[in-house]
């Protein structure tokens, strides 16, 4: 990546969006248990190569960041509602 922050930013984003283009045809339409399956495969390959002493931190830093997107991806998929079980 470079030094500059926006062009660092442009290109977090531009993987993101090939990442979801690739992927999310793949999980659509199969069950939870299933797409958890291949998420879960996926972050513990992402883990695997950082240094054991750091998994932790890491870890963490990336549940907090899952937590963070959940109420924008959210948005994205429902509206500004959100999910529709957020009604009951």
């Amino acid at each position: 990546m470079t030094d500059d922050i926006d062009d660092q930013i442009s290109d977090i984003a531009f993987i993101v969006k090939a990442a979801r283009a690739f992927l999310y045809p793949l999980l659509a339409g199969n069950p939870p248990e299933v797409q958890s399956v291949v998420l879960a495969d996926l972050t513990a390959t992402y883990l695997a190569g950082i240094s054991p002493a750091l998994r932790p931190k890491m870890r963490a830093s990336f549940i907090t960041l899952v937590d963070q997107l959940v109420p924008v991806n959210e948005r994205e998929l429902f509206g500004e509602a959100g999910h529709p079980g957020n009604a009951q």
